[in-house]
């Protein structure tokens, strides 16, 4: 039977630019004042701020700086303030610029967002980063041929940069050209073999491929570098449901779980892959878990059906199955 639910979600490009569409670190601010502890930043680059040997330039990125210390705290109008401050010290810091205009992105105003980007983009004549924090406004706005523009430029400028290149195959999925994108993909890999946002990329296109085993292998790296992504194990679990193998299946839906996934897809698949692997009595646990979450789910109704029947619970079994056609139609009969 058919693996329901659960499907493998492909790394979309909000999933891997927006974690970051707020205040991006910068190394050279980084370099006056950062620290891993927000609050040691924002005393570290305080003290650089208010010193009178600081140069303006230095005050810029400091107070950049100390703009991304105050986004991860949460304080999201000191982080604008700050930057508003930077870029009147500096109106060359491209970084207070991107930085700005994502916070600007995250609070839906893409115009205004798109105003300091372009300020970023200009502030530079080789500006590779401004360039690929533009392209994912136009791609996070919907726009994949002008985001494609700017990475072009962007990787023209520093064709190692993982993250542009990435992002770039993302835009050429959107345009539902995934050849393309592979070759981004495959690009990211080859510079940065440990990248869990190219693995997770490429993966995505070998299961539109139907490459299971390559999206699995891809799937392996990527929980080697990032271990407590939920969606990951889901997502490999699924893999090797696709190939039969029903115990590794079953080993990586339960191990999503000991993660914190809690959908009811993911029950409904683990059920999926005991009843396949001959699991009736705890496939049936899973459905009854699956549909405590989601009681109108007729494949999960109808698979906990067959596990009954599985168990010799003959009038459970067909309640089950009953109960399900009438919710699709679609669905098999039980026959006599």
């Amino acid at each position: 039977m058919a693996m329901s639910g659960g499907k493998i979600i492909a790394v979309t490009a909000c999933s891997m630019i927006c974690a970051g569409a707020t205040v991006a670190q910068t190394e050279s601010a980084g370099a006056l004042c950062d620290s891993p502890a927000p609050q040691r930043a924002i005393t570290a680059c305080t003290s650089v701020i208010n010193s009178a040997a600081t140069s303006a330039a230095n005050v810029s990125l400091a107070l950049t700086a100390r703009a991304l210390a105050y986004e991860k705290t949460g304080r999201n109008d000191l982080a604008m303030a700050d930057l508003d401050r930077a870029i009147a010290r500096d109106r060359k810091n491209p970084h207070a610029w991107v930085d700005r205009g994502n916070l600007f992105l995250a609070q839906g105003e893409f115009d205004r967002a798109m105003a300091d980007f372009d300020q970023a983009v200009g502030s530079r004549a080789s500006n590779s980063y401004a360039l690929g924090h533009r392209g994912d406004a136009w791609l996070i706005h919907g726009d994949p041929d002008k985001a494609i523009a700017d990475y072009d430029r962007a990787i023209a400028l520093d064709r190692r940069n993982v993250r542009i290149i990435i992002n770039r195959g993302q835009a050429w999925r959107r345009k539902g050209d995934d050849e393309r994108a592979l070759k981004d993909f495959d690009r990211a890999v080859e510079l940065d073999s440990g990248n869990v946002s190219a693995r997770l990329a490429r993966a995505s296109i070998y299961e539109v491929k139907r490459e299971w085993k390559l999206a699995i292998a891809d799937y392996d790296r990527a929980i080697e570098g990032d271990p407590d992504r939920a969606q990951s194990w889901v997502n490999r679990g699924t893999a090797y449901a696709k190939v039969a193998d029903f115990s590794h299946a079953i080993a990586d839906y339960s191990a999503a779980l000991n993660h914190g996934a809690r959908a009811p897809e993911l029950y409904a698949d683990l059920g999926l892959a005991r009843l396949q692997a001959g699991q009736y009595t705890d496939a049936i646990s899973d459905f009854d878990t699956a549909l405590s979450l989601a009681p109108d789910d007729a494949k999960a109704l109808y698979s906990r059906g067959l596990a009954k029947l599985k168990t010799v619970d003959e009038a459970g079994g067909r309640a089950d199955i009953g109960a399900a056609q009438r919710l699709d139609p679609s669905l098999p009969g039980v026959l006599n």
